[in-house]
């Protein structure tokens, strides 16, 4: 340890000491991009039946849900904190923000999970959350204020809402409402069925849709002010900045807005599922 960081250390102990603050310190060398720290964590496994609802509301923070092949929900979330500039610790049992994490399991096939903070808005409130579910899975609504949502591997049904920052949905079957206001969204579907619907709409970003070649679907695009790249034959279309396309026998609705962006239609090749 260096001689600088050793007399920060030792200020700030010293500082403790004399106020009577009771708390416990550690020091962390973990750091990610985001210039955060943890600072506290949560887990919890619970049972879960596949085909059951899951909803989850946060602030701000990256929200991950990946499908297993077990009959449990497992949620782990780490609250984040700016690493001090100076300062390498963190002090607990001393902090007044009183974020938490809150579990609700009503049956075995409903939970809903939710960040509460002192703070109405939560302003200073960022929690990671890493959750795994079975892979039959109803998610109903995965609401954010800021951050990354990323879900794979899951099939069913899904509402994700974000106001600013990325969504990512991989390997996903069923219906899928995704939205977000600043940010842009990226999915790819297997195995849509006639029954599904998909809308997905980003007011400032860019909309990706992968979908499989021998998809039926009747898909709309609308893009105001961007362009469109497709994979699939457009065809003539008869108005400018939307497009119908019908693929194969058409069948699942595929809805996709981007108002101030550009969207992309991509194949996937009929190995990539199992790649």
């Amino acid at each position: 340890m260096s001689i600088k960081k050793s007399s920060v250390y030792l200020s700030v102990l010293f500082i403790l000491a004399v106020l009577g603050i009771s708390c416990v310190v550690r020091f962390i060398d973990y750091i990610d991009p985001r210039g955060l720290i943890p600072i506290e964590d949560f887990r919890q496994n619970v049972p879960f039946s596949p085909g059951g609802s899951v909803s989850l509301r946060n602030f701000s923070g990256i929200i991950e849900i990946l499908g297993w092949d077990r009959n449990e929900v497992e949620v782990y979330a780490e609250e984040m904190i700016p690493r001090s500039k100076e300062v390498n610790v963190r002090f607990l049992g001393s902090r007044n923000d009183a974020t938490k994490i809150d579990l609700q399991r009503y049956t075995d096939k409903n939970i809903t999970i939710s960040t509460k903070s002192s703070s109405e808005e939560g302003e200073n409130s960022i929690v990671d959350y890493y959750i795994k579910t079975p892979r039959f899975i109803n998610l109903n609504g995965i609401i954010a204020r800021e951050g990354e949502i990323f879900i794979a591997d899951l099939y069913g049904s899904a509402s994700v809402k974000l106001s600013q920052g990325d969504i990512q949905v991989d390997n996903f079957s069923g219906s899928l409402d995704a939205s977000v206001q600043t940010g842009s969204i990226q999915v790819s579907l297997y195995d849509e069925r006639q029954e599904d619907l998909v809308t997905l709409k980003s007011d400032q970003g860019d909309i990706t849709l992968y979908i499989q070649e021998s998809i039926d679907a009747n898909i709309n695009a609308v893009f105001p002010r961007g362009e469109i790249d497709s994979e699939f034959d457009l065809g003539e279309q008869k108005k400018e900045n939307e497009i119908d396309l019908k693929l194969g026998k058409g069948g699942a609705s595929i809805y996709i807005t981007a108002l101030n962006g550009n969207i992309e239609l991509k194949v996937i090749k009929s190995d990539e599922k199992n790649a």
